[in-house]
């Protein structure tokens, strides 16, 4: 008869027991404790930027992603230098790594006109570090925009949107559905 050791079937639960502790450290989904903004522009069926500083190239749209609800926000490109549309909301300072994720898609692509979206942290009014994605995608995609920050108490997160710059062709970026939560 063949003789199984037990350390074999000791060794299999703590193998998985490391893997799931490790695994909830990365939470994907933002929680009311890592979750620090979350917008989709629009509250009780209207449109809604309240606490955004929006440029005078910004508008409602009715064109939004997947579970986008009825609103979101449309910036037009610019001539030089770019504009955008931001928000600045506080920091958590037990979160060192943070995720900004929301969904884009530009309409001048084709044109070479496309938006961006910038994640920054500022401490006493300054940009201490910036972190900025371009969208380059004609149909709502998700895009992401994850980094370090050494956060201190007072900092805070400035979220920026821009449709874009161009001259000559015309374009227009589309934002909605706007998470920034903290990871680690």
């Amino acid at each position: 008869m063949k003789r199984i050791s037990s350390n074999k079937y000791l060794f299999t639960p703590i193998l998985l027991l490391i893997f799931f502790s490790c695994a909830g450290e990365d939470s994907t989904e933002p929680t009311e404790d890592n979750l620090v903004y979350e917008t989709s522009f629009e509250e009780n069926g209207l449109f809604f930027t309240d606490d955004w500083s929006l440029s005078a190239l910004s508008s409602s749209s009715n064109s939004t992603p997947p579970g986008g609800g009825s609103f979101s926000l449309a910036i037009e490109a610019s001539d030089p230098p770019q504009i955008y549309s931001s928000i600045k909301v506080v920091a958590k300072t037990q979160y060192t790594i943070n995720r900004l994720t929301f969904w884009s898609k530009a309409s001048g692509v084709t044109s070479g006109v496309y938006g961006t979206a910038v994640l920054s942290l500022i401490r006493n009014g300054a940009e201490l570090r910036s972190k900025s994605i371009q969208i380059d995608q004609i149909n709502w995609q998700s895009f992401s925009i994850q980094d370090t920050f050494t956060v201190a108490a007072g900092d805070s997160f400035q979220i920026k949107f821009s449709g874009g710059m161009n001259q000559l062709l015309s374009g227009r970026s589309y934002f909605d559905l706007v998470h920034l939560q903290g990871i680690k």
